[in-house]
C-alpha cells in the first residue's frame, strides 16, 4: 500500500515500502531518493494536523468531523478563540448558550455525547461578551447578544467580561447569583469606557407589593421657585412601587456589576451634554439589587434619566418561597443619579417574616437626583415631559428597614429633596456631604434660588450624621435651619424634617477659632448622662438649667405685678430663690426679696413655708396671680407641680433658682 501522506507512514520501517510508488528499500533506492524526497517535503508543506485546524465561522467549525479533529481555532470576527472537542452531556448548556458563545452542537454528533468547547481565554475564568456576537458599537443592538449571555451564565453560572466599547440592549438583564459583568476602566459621569445603553421604552414588568407612597405636604407651596412647576412640586413623596416599573439591570445574591457606565439611551449619551428640555429613552430603575444579599457594585455610574431611580434595592416577597433578605450589600466609588439616585424600600408593612438590609453600606459614593441638564427641577413645565412630584437624591423607607450606613458619600442636587425617609431606623452618616445648586424657572436663572430639603416623617428613627457638613440644606424642623439659606429657596419659617429621633454633630459641635461647643437642636432639647442603670443623675437643658440628681436651677424673668411658674423636678423639696434684679448679673443679690421656700406640690393640700430670707420675700400655700401679695414684695405660691412666683417690686426682675429636692 502506497503511503501519500504523513499520517500514513508507519513506524515500521518494512512496512514502508514505497512513497507515492516509490521504491525507498528496494534496489531502485538510490535512483529514487530524490524523488521520494521531494514528496515527502511536498507533502510536509502541505499537511495540517488534526489538532491544528482553523475554522472560518461558526458553520464551520460544527460541520468539522469529530474523529479527526479535536482542537480548533475559530476565526469568525469577534468572536475568535480556541474550542476543545469535548466529550459528555453537554445538552443543557447547548440548550442554554443560545447565541453560541461557549458551547457549540457538532452537526453529526448528538448533543448528549459531546461538544465544542471554547477554551479559557486571557481574561481568566471569565467569558467575554464578544463570544456571544456583541458589536459594542454603539449603533448595532447588541440585545441577543446579552440574554444570550445572561441565558448561559444562569444556566451553568460564570462571570463576564466586558471589553470597552457601547452596548446597545433594549431589555432587562436578570443576572444570576454570584455572577459578576466587569467592564474595562472607569470613567467619570458620560465618559465611561465600557458604556450599557439601554434603548427604547423598558418594559413595565415589575413592581413591589406594599410599598406604597407616603407623602408630605410642601409648607412653600406656590412660591417662585416652583412658578413653572403648576402644582406638581406642592408634595413630596416617596416612589409609589406597587405600580408596574421597568428595571434594566436586576442583581441575584452575591452578583454584582465591576467598571460599568450604566445609563438609558439619549442618542447614546450626547444628549445630557445639551441644555434643551429633553429626556433620555423611557427606563425606570436602572439596577435593581432585588432581595440580592451581598450585591456588589464596585466603579460604575449609574446615572441618566431613569425615571424612578438610579440603584433600587429592596427587599420583598417575590414568590420564590425564600424569605426576603438584601443584607451585606456594598458599593464602592460609585455614581447613582436618577429621578432618585438611591431608593432603598420594603413594603411599609410587612407580613410574615423579612431579615432586611443589616449591614448594607455605600462607601465613596456620588448620589445625585434627577441632574437635568436644563437646571429646571424635575417638575419644571420646561421639561418636555415634567415629573408629578420633587426629585432627590436619597430615598428609605419601608417595614424592617434598619442597620444602612453611608460612609465618606457625597449627596448633591438642584431639586427640592435631598433626602427623603419614611418608615426606618438606624441609618448612618458618617463623614458625608449634603449640597444644593441654584436653578433656572422657565428657561432663565433664577436670583437666591439655593435650596434643598431633608424630609421626613416621624416614623423615621435614629437617622444619624456624623463628621457631617452641608451647605444649603434644611433640616428644619428637626433643627434651626442653617444661615446659608437665609434669603434663599424657601420662604416658609421651617421644613419638614421631623423624624422622631436625628442628630446632626455638623449642627450640634461647634467648632471655631474662638470656642468649641455644643449647641442644641430645639427649645426642648436636653443632655442627660445617666448612671449605669439608665437612671439619670445630670441633666441639662435648653434653657441652661442643670438638674444633678437632686439638683435643678435656672433663671426666670417676671415682669412687674405678673407671675411666673417653676416646674418642681420633685414633688417636695427646698427651692433657693434670688432676685437678682433687672438683669441677671444687676441687683445681686436682692437681699430683702432673696431666700429658701420648702415647698410640697404632690399632695392634696399644696405647701410654700418660708425658710430664711430677707423681709420682702413671702410665702403662701396657694397660687399668686400678680397682684396677690403687697406692693413692693416677692410672693411664692403654690400649685401642683409647680412653684410660682409673683413680682411686685416695682419693675421686670430676673430670678435665679436652685432646688435640692
Amino acid at each position: 500500500m502506497a503511503k501519500n501522506s504523513v499520517p500514513d507512514w508507519d513506524t515500521t520501517a518494512s512496512n514502508n515500502t514505497d512513497i507515492a510508488g516509490i521504491n525507498i528499500l528496494g534496489t531502485g533506492f538510490v535512483s529514487g531518493f530524490d524523488g521520494a524526497l521531494r514528496t515527502i517535503m511536498s507533502q510536509v508543506a502541505t499537511y495540517t494536523h488534526p489538532l491544528q485546524q482553523t475554522a472560518a465561522t461558526r458553520t464551520a467549525l460544527k460541520a468539522l468531523d469529530t474523529t479527526k479533529y479535536s482542537l480548533v481555532f475559530l476565526a469568525e470576527a469577534g468572536r475568535e478563540g480556541a474550542f476543545k472537542w469535548t466529550t459528555g452531556d453537554f445538552s443543557t448548556h447547548i440548550a442554554a448558550d443560545t447565541q453560541e458563545g461557549v458551547y457549540l452542537k457538532a452537526d453529526a454528533v448528538a448533543s448528549s455525547t459531546g461538544a465544542w468547547v471554547r477554551r479559557p481565554g486571557s481574561v481568566a475564568n471569565s467569558l467575554n461578551i464578544k463570544w456571544f456576537g456583541a458589536l459594542g458599537d454603539g449603533s448595532a443592538d447588541d440585545t441577543a447578544a446579552f440574554l444570550g449571555m445572561v441565558s448561559l451564565i444562569t444556566a451553568v453560572g460564570g462571570d463576564v467580561h466586558i471589553p470597552q466599547g457601547s452596548y446597545r440592549i433594549s431589555s432587562t438583564l436578570v443576572i444570576p447569583d454570584s455572577s459578576v459583568l466587569t467592564g474595562e476602566g472607569r470613567g467619570y459621569e458620560f465618559a465611561h469606557r465600557t458604556k450599557l445603553l439601554f434603548f427604547g421604552t423598558g418594559a413595565k414588568s415589575y413592581s413591589m407589593a406594599g410599598a406604597t407612597a407616603t407623602i408630605v405636604a410642601n409648607p412653600d407651596a406656590g412660591a417662585p421657585y416652583l412658578a413653572d412647576s403648576g402644582t406638581r412640586g406642592d408634595n413630596y413623596s416617596t416612589l409609589d412601587l406597587t405600580a408596574a416599573f421597568s428595571a434594566a439591570i436586576i442583581l441575584g445574591k452575591a452578583s454584582g456589576l465591576r467598571n460599568l457606565g450604566i445609563y438609558p439611551n439619549f442618542n447614546g449619551v450626547t444628549g445630557y451634554a445639551g441644555t434643551t428640555g429633553g429626556l433620555s429613552d423611557d427606563w425606570d430603575v436602572g439596577v435593581w439589587a432585588r432581595n440580592a444579599d451581598w450585591w456588589n457594585i464596585e466603579d460604575c455610574n449609574v446615572i441618566g434619566h431613569w425615571r424612578k431611580s438610579g440603584l433600587l434595592v429592596s427587599a420583598h416577597d417575590i414568590g420564590d418561597g425564600k424569605v426576603p433578605s438584601n443584607e451585606l450589600g456594598h458599593a464602592v466609588r460609585s455614581h447613582f443619579q436618577g429621578f432618585r439616585g438611591i431608593t432603598i424600600r420594603s413594603p411599609e408593612t410587612v407580613v410574615g417574616n423579612n431579615w432586611g438590609f443589616a449591614g448594607t453600606d455605600f462607601i465613596n459614593c456620588l448620589v445625585r437626583g434627577l441632574w437635568h441638564q436644563s437646571r429646571h427641577l424635575a417638575t419644571s413645565s420646561f421639561l418636555t415631559t415634567p415629573f408629578s412630584s420633587p426629585s432627590g437624591a436619597l430615598e428609605i423607607s419601608g417595614d424592617v428597614m434598619r442597620g444602612v450606613q453611608f460612609l465618606n458619600s457625597t449627596f448633591i442636587g438642584r431639586d427640592d429633596i435631598n433626602m427623603i425617609f419614611g418608615k426606618c431606623s438606624e441609618i448612618l452618616f458618617d463623614g458625608c456631604y449634603e449640597e444644593s445648586k441654584e436653578i433656572n424657572v422657565s428657561g432663565s436663572g433664577l436670583a437666591n434660588s439655593l435650596g434643598s430639603r431633608m424630609v421626613g416623617t416621624s416614623n423615621s428613627n435614629g437617622v444619624v450624621f456624623l463628621g457631617n457638613s452641608s451647605y444649603g440644606i434644611d433640616f428644619s424642623t428637626n433643627q434651626a435651619r442653617d444661615n446659608s439659606l437665609t434669603g434663599q429657596r424657601y420662604p416658609a419659617a421651617s421644613g419638614v424634617f421631623a423624624p422622631s429621633l436625628s442628630t446632626d454633630d455638623d449642627y450640634l459641635v461647634r467648632r471655631f477659632g474662638s470656642y468649641i461647643g455644643h449647641r442644641f437642636r430645639k427649645s426642648t432639647d436636653r443632655y442627660i448622662f445617666s448612671d449605669q442603670n439608665d437612671a439619670s443623675q445630670v441633666i441639662l437643658d435648653a434653657a441652661g438649667r442643670i438638674q444633678a440628681n437632686l439638683l435643678f436651677s435656672g433663671t426666670v424673668t417676671v415682669a412687674n405685678d405678673a407671675a411666673a411658674s417653676i416646674p418642681t423636678p420633685k414633688n417636695g423639696g427646698l427651692c433657693f430663690i434670688t432676685c437678682c434684679g433687672s438683669t441677671e448679673n444687676g441687683l445681686f443679690p436682692d437681699a430683702l426679696r432673696s431666700g429658701a421656700v420648702f415647698y410640697d406640690t404632690g399632695t392634696a393640700t399644696f405647701t410654700a413655708t418660708k425658710q430664711f430670707g430677707g423681709a420682702n420675700l413671702i410665702a403662701v400655700n396657694t397660687d399668686v396671680t400678680g397682684t396677690t401679695g403687697v406692693v413692693g414684695n416677692v410672693t411664692v405660691g403654690v400649685i401642683a407641680s409647680n412653684l410660682r412666683i409673683e413680682n411686685r417690686q416695682g419693675g421686670s426682675q430676673v430670678f435665679r433658682y436652685a432646688f435640692l429636692a
